[in-house]
């Protein structure tokens, strides 16, 4: 069975809520992706989409419906920021 992947589009609107990698931080997109472990695309979906990601958990909802969510728990966070906000990666593994 194929798993799909999430990946969201943000784009220019996305918003930060506090700051990057040790607190929360909320994204919100119009547009979500769900790409196969092939790399292709399997649907799309249309609507807001929030994310919020914590130290330990990320959380994804659809429309601001409490019963349209998606979350996980992840560790080992890997956070590599030379330029706050601008240039750099944060990296999660499922737990």
């Amino acid at each position: 069975m194929k798993q799909p992947i999430l990946i969201l589009n943000l784009s220019l609107s996305t918003l930060y809520s506090i700051a990057q990698c040790d607190k929360s931080v909320t994204y919100f997109s119009g547009k979500a992706e769900f790409i196969d472990t092939a790399g292709n695309l399997d649907r799309s979906a249309e609507g807001k989409i929030t994310v919020i990601v914590t130290k330990t958990k990320i959380i994804l909802m659809r429309n601001d419906d409490d019963n349209n969510t998606i979350n996980g728990e992840f560790t080992n966070p890997v956070c590599g920021w030379k330029e706050p906000f601008r240039n750099g990666t944060t990296i999660f593994t499922a737990g």
